[in-house]
């Protein structure tokens, strides 16, 4: 009868041993994407969905023709690949660099200013690593890469729109980029 007994409780010690070792288990899930492009380079994740804030920005400011905190847009290409199949004899050739189009809703008469919501009178300008200006809808020039990794370097800040009158709240605006290797 104490066999019996000792070897219940040892059944029961065990169970309880491997209840209590499950119990302080993990789990988790991993979930892989990404996207196949037909391009000789490839977009770092961090470039390809960016999100830009410019943070609380004065009224008076802006009707003065201020502009806010002037803000970095890289776009990281990265595995390039210049080279390119050969057409006619065979011969390779390759790619002489890259054209980027930033579309997007643009204030009324004014290219370079994408257009905000919310009422404010703001307006999004970017300027490329040049100086100028981007116009919005239209492919930029040419810049040129190397093989491997490069980064198109553009500046933005958000402004008074053209016409546009400046009243307290919140914006938003939303810009794709595309690129069009030559």
């Amino acid at each position: 009868m104490n066999l019996n007994k000792l070897a219940i409780f040892t059944f029961v010690t065990m169970a309880l041993s491997v209840t209590a070792a499950q119990a302080a288990t993990g789990d988790g899930t991993i979930t892989f994407s990404g996207k196949v492009i037909d391009a000789p380079c490839g977009i770092a994740t961090e470039s390809a969905s960016q999100s830009i804030d410019f943070g609380q920005i004065s009224k008076s400011l802006l009707e003065k023709n201020g502009i806010s905190q002037i803000k970095q847009i890289p776009i990281k290409l990265i595995n390039c690949d210049l080279t390119k199949a050969g057409t006619g004899a065979g011969a390779a050739t390759s790619y002489k660099g890259v054209k980027v189009t930033f579309n997007g809703n643009t204030v009324t008469g004014a290219t370079s200013e994408l257009a905000t919501t919310g009422n404010t009178g703001t307006a999004i300008v970017i300027s490329g690593s040049t100086g100028s200006l981007v116009k919005f809808n239209d492919t930029g020039s040419l810049q040129a890469l190397g093989n491997n990794s490069n980064t198109l370097m553009y500046t933005t800040w958000a402004k008074k729109a053209t016409n546009g009158t400046i009243a307290e709240g919140e914006f938003n605006a939303t810009t794709n980029f595309t690129l069009a290797y030559e």
